[in-house]
């Protein structure tokens, strides 16, 4: 069975679990991300438990420092989601 066409889609919010696996990919505690993406501790923790949803502007906020950092939120269209970290590119000259 063929893999799901997974999509880049702008305005969707990431989910818990997208946060948490970019987290992951990049290594990131959160307070790395909360710190990155200039909002509360706990609104990456509560967000990350289920507690609470945090305002839109918290969650862009998140969605744009784990971009950033090389994170690409992905969709299917047939339902799923995922992440996946860029290749680094040494921009460095010899």
């Amino acid at each position: 069975m063929p893999l799901p066409l997974l999509l880049e889609a702008p305005d969707r919010l990431p989910s818990v679990a997208q946060i948490r696996a970019a987290r992951a990919l990049l290594d990131w505690s959160q307070n790395k991300l909360a710190e990155v993406a200039e909002v509360g501790r706990a609104t990456v923790g509560d967000f990350e438990r289920g507690a609470r949803q945090p305002i839109r502007l918290s969650l862009k906020a998140m969605r744009r420092a784990l971009e950033d950092a090389g994170i690409v939120f992905l969709w299917a269209e047939t339902g799923g989601e995922g992440v996946l970290l860029r290749a680094r590119v040494n921009t460095a000259e010899p």
